[in-house]
């Protein structure tokens, strides 16, 4: 109870200011509970580290710097992993500007237009 904090719905524009307030950020996805990974982008533009505990379907994101895909047969087992990862974890610069440099929604509305160009010159 003191060092976690459930804070509950908030403003798409105070989003930063909470994410900014973590040491490691988590990405509670299953095998079952799969989602978009913009949850998981936008920790990283924070310069957050990441944690999911997904062990398929997220593959991708393993090119990501500070993404932590752990696999667990108990809950003893994830407190271990993320208190090991907690104990090295620092601001991840390197994953903040791969995923501002490909992920940004600057890049995203880019490679829509160069789609809509491709498609449109045929």
């Amino acid at each position: 109870a003191e060092e976690v904090t459930f804070i509950g719905r908030v403003s798409h524009e105070e989003v930063p200011k909470y994410i900014n307030q973590m040491d490691i950020c988590f990405g509670p996805f299953t095998a079952d509970r799969t989602a978009s990974p913009i949850k998981v982008y936008e920790y990283l533009a924070c310069g957050r580290e990441v944690i999911t505990v997904n062990d398929s379907g997220l593959e991708f994101l393993d090119e990501y710097p500070g993404v932590h895909r752990i696999t667990f047969s108990s809950p003893e087992q994830i407190a271990e992993q993320v208190e090991e990862i907690l104990n090295r974890v620092e601001t991840n610069n390197v994953g903040a500007e791969k995923v501002q440099d490909e992920r940004s929604w600057r890049t995203v509305v880019d490679e829509v237009v160069e789609t809509c160009l491709d498609v449109r010159a045929r």
